[in-house]
């Protein structure tokens, strides 16, 4: 992860954080595991539905949505540690 300072007017900072490819793939893996207990997919038992039947039955971008949510969350939160 690299985090680049930049100091902002009234006392504020800007942060940029880079993140690895890595930490998308495992927090999509993550997303659909949670979406995948929450959602009722018809045939399916919940947490069973494979992901492309959960993606195509939430639609195209609910996944990838879930995912970067939480991630940002997450970098934020470290961000803020190493800072």
């Amino acid at each position: 992860m690299q985090i680049i300072k930049t100091p902002g007017p009234k006392s504020t900072i800007e942060l940029e954080i880079e993140l690895p490819p890595e930490r998308l793939a495992r927090a999509t893996d993550d997303a659909v595991r949670r979406l995948s207990r929450r959602t009722r997919v018809p045939g399916f038992r919940p947490g069973k539905a494979p992901r492309p039947v959960l993606e195509r039955h939430l639609g195209p971008g609910v996944v990838h949505e879930e995912a970067v949510e939480h991630l940002v969350q997450d970098a934020y939160r470290e961000a803020l540690i190493d800072v």
